[in-house]
């Protein structure tokens, strides 16, 4: 899908966008919460590939990975039926998606609006009932630390193959470490190979950026709607006990 829209003549950031809803549509329709896919999506846009070569290696590594779930048998411990992403998360996305895309537009980095981890990051906590100030601290710090690893790695270490056998495990030290399960890390090695020169630099800076923006709103949003259930129930304790002491005071009279 993504390389179907990056076909199309026209702006950048109207590409990520369009890509984006069209994404958001596919899961919906196939009642699916699979965020991963946003990478597959934006990755030929972000590169602006052109060559059908990229279907079929997409189609092979998902092939791939499918028959490694199948054999590990992972597939059989998922005991909850997954609930597809519903409307409201999809607007709250589409809100923060489109004001990142302006904020950074008018300041003339087109190019910042779509950092595949962090996009991808964004529709996991999204779907999240609950979001604290220490997972969104945390998750903004993991993701700016191993996105500027990645660059300062990419730069020392001059072998591609050497380079992504050194990154992964590294992450994944450093996942355990800080006990955290953030997925989406794992594509800034191979992002470093695929990205313009022009964004190659500066991708740990532009993580840094957009993660604070957009998973900073989505913190925001959380704690708002934690804040009106909280006033929600207080109201509902009060009208309880004010329905008490009414009885009660009747009962006095009687």
């Amino acid at each position: 899908m993504g390389y179907c829209v990056n076909l199309i003549n026209m702006d950048y950031i109207l590409k990520i966008i369009l890509i984006v809803m069209l994404m958001l549509l596919v899961l919906k329709i196939a009642k699916s919460r699979l965020a991963p896919a946003f990478a597959t999506g934006l990755l030929p846009i972000i590169t602006n590939t052109n060559h059908w070569y990229f279907i079929i290696i997409v189609i092979f590594l998902t092939g791939l990975l499918m028959l490694g779930v199948l054999i590990s048998g992972s597939h059989k411990n998922i005991e909850d039926k997954i609930k597809p992403i519903q409307h409201n998360e999809i607007r709250q996305y589409l809100v923060i998606l489109l004001l990142w895309s302006f904020l950074v537009h008018s300041i003339g980095i087109d190019i910042m609006i779509a950092i595949p981890p962090v996009l991808v990051l964004l529709l996991e906590v999204i779907q999240k009932d609950i979001y604290t100030k220490g997972n969104f601290i945390k998750q903004v710090m993991i993701l700016t630390t191993i996105a500027y690893m990645s660059v300062v790695s990419h730069i020392m270490i001059t072998d591609n193959d050497v380079y992504i056998l050194w990154m992964l495990p590294l992450i994944y030290i450093i996942l355990k470490i800080f006990k955290i399960t953030l997925p989406a890390v794992y594509a800034f090695p191979p992002l470093m190979l695929v990205i313009p020169e022009s964004m190659d630099h500066y991708i740990g800076m532009y993580t840094l950026l957009s993660s604070v923006f957009t998973l900073g709103c989505v913190y925001l949003i959380k704690r708002l709607n934690q804040d009106k259930i909280k006033l929600h129930i207080s109201n509902q304790i009060n009208f309880l006990k004010n329905i008490v002491k009414e009885g009660k005071l009747l009962i006095l009279n009687k």
